[in-house]
């Protein structure tokens, strides 16, 4: 609520490498899911794992599933959080403000940060920290 201020049932999504997605996601039909817009009732491990992106009320995920060849640096990202944590999976938002529309340009960022409870942005090569 802090970050994006929006209401707390509007739950955030984990980003999950592909490979990982049958430990986290009860999915019998096998529907590929790479745009966070379906929907999934969540395992055990989930649960556990990735609380914060699981629907409070229900136990479902808007599953993001990374595929290598798609996103390589990102699947990197997961991967090492994976390595380091165990976890395999990270927690994913779209970037904006409740009611604002998603995130362009570099000008949006900075004024998205401002805004939100963020205190820093990656643009680019460059890492920028909100003023106190």
């Amino acid at each position: 609520r802090l970050v994006k201020k929006r209401d707390f049932w509007m739950p955030f999504t984990p980003s999950i490498r592909i490979e990982r997605v049958a430990d986290y996601v009860i999915n019998p039909d096998g529907f590929e899911s790479p745009y966070m817009a379906l929907s999934f009732d969540s395992t055990d491990l989930a649960r556990e794992h990735l609380k914060a992106a699981i629907h409070p009320a229900d136990q479902t995920l808007r599953l993001q599933a990374v595929y290598e060849h798609w996103n390589p640096e990102y699947y990197a990202i997961i991967l090492e959080f994976e390595r380091l944590t165990g976890i395999g999976g990270i927690l994913n938002t779209s970037f904006n403000l409740h009611g604002e529309p998603n995130v362009s340009t570099a000008r949006d960022a900075v004024r998205t940060v401002d805004q939100s409870g963020l205190n820093y942005l990656i643009l680019g090569d460059f890492l920028l920290k909100k003023r106190a």
